[in-house]
């Protein structure tokens, strides 16, 4: 799978066997990522589509919390994104990285809100399978983001 494939934002939002579909967006306030202090992220944009060749995709970015591992990398501020492919398993939608970069499930869905956990779930700019971060906040230990519907524009981080 080529990068620019999957990474190509998708406007068109598909629903696949359960898959959400469209923007998903989250910023974290000051409030919330002092009360988690181990949190990596400070803004989450999730977008899901349908690549013709591929089928569901999803396309991830974030901006980095100075915090947590992130932070005490110097990587806080930092954009990154990284596309997936997406299907559904055991009943539960799941996107995964090429080259086991990681993958997340949505364990929860509403019309105006989903919650996808990871444990392992790499993101970068800088290849196609995965980046220099792990969205987990502890190695192999869950962690779980809450996101928001929004509108198909507000994906798309700076």
């Amino acid at each position: 799978m080529k990068g620019a494939a999957v990474l190509l934002v998708l406007a068109a939002p598909a629903s696949a066997q359960g898959l959400p579909a469209g923007c998903w967006a989250r910023d974290y306030d000051a409030a919330h990522l002092a009360a988690n202090p181990g949190q990596v992220v400070r803004s989450m944009r999730l977008d899901f589509g349908k690549d013709p060749d591929l089928g569901p995709v999803a396309r991830l970015e974030v901006v980095l919390a100075d915090q947590g591992h992130a932070g005490r990398a110097g990587l806080g501020g930092a954009w990154m994104a990284q596309g997936m492919m997406c299907f559904e398993d055991a009943g539960r939608a799941t996107c995964v990285v090429e080259c086991d970069g990681g993958s997340f499930e949505v364990v929860a869905q509403a019309k105006d809100r989903i919650d996808i956990r990871t444990r392992y779930l790499l993101v970068g700019t800088d290849d196609d399978c995965g980046g220099p971060v792990d969205l987990a906040e502890v190695p192999e230990t869950p962690v779980t983001y809450r996101l928001f519907r929004a509108p198909d524009t507000a994906c798309g981080l700076p």
